[in-house]
């Protein structure tokens, strides 16, 4: 998968599909923690066979700060990179990437572009 070209939202929006797909999996009988477990394996899975696993240490940027639900980047020009934590999105992953278009629907001026996937440093 070749992250330079795509479009802004395509990884977010296939993030997003295998979060619903997995909830959908899911039914009315697994527990939250169960799907979210399942979103979280699923997208481990995306992240493996597309290639989409970001070495932070790879990248050219500085540590700024953290708050609950990330940790902060900047490249030293206009970028900042987030790393944000699933642990703090609830019991549900599509909420978080839904949340994620709306801010580049409403703030379409400064949006969102998912470029992979990392673990938190701490």
């Amino acid at each position: 998968m070749d992250r330079t070209y795509s479009s802004i939202n395509s990884l977010l929006e296939q993030a997003t599909c295998i979060a619903k797909r997995s909830k959908e999996a899911a039914g009315e009988t697994e527990s939250t923690e169960g799907y979210k477990r399942r979103q979280t394996e699923e997208l481990i899975k995306f992240a493996n066979d597309n290639g989409l696993w970001i070495d932070l240490s790879h990248l050219n940027i500085t540590y700024m700060d953290r708050g609950g639900e990330n940790e902060v980047f900047h490249d030293g020009n206009v970028s900042v990179v987030k790393l944000n934590n699933f642990e703090y999105t609830g019991g549900d992953l599509e909420n978080f990437f839904i949340r994620i278009a709306a801010h580049n629907k409403f703030f379409g001026n400064v949006p969102y572009q998912m470029i992979g996937f990392a673990y938190n440093i701490s």
